[in-house]
């Protein structure tokens, strides 16, 4: 396991934490943005990307799925 799959475990992880407490305040917008840096987290995790990297690849996932 190297340095950015590491991070990346983090970001998800904190995501996740993030994502359940705005789930208890009712705070959607707040809650798709957190979700969101799950999803980079995972991307981190699981392909070793840079933030940035994953941050692109999120992006196009989305805009292929309209």
């Amino acid at each position: 396991m190297n340095l950015k799959q590491i991070k990346g475990g983090w970001n998800q992880f904190s995501g996740s934490v993030k994502t359940k407490w705005s789930q208890l305040a009712r705070r959607e917008p707040t809650t798709i943005a957190q979700q969101r840096e799950q999803l980079i987290g995972y991307f981190q995790q699981r392909y070793g990307y840079e933030k940035e990297q994953a941050e692109s690849a999120l992006d196009k996932e989305l805009s292929c799925s309209h």
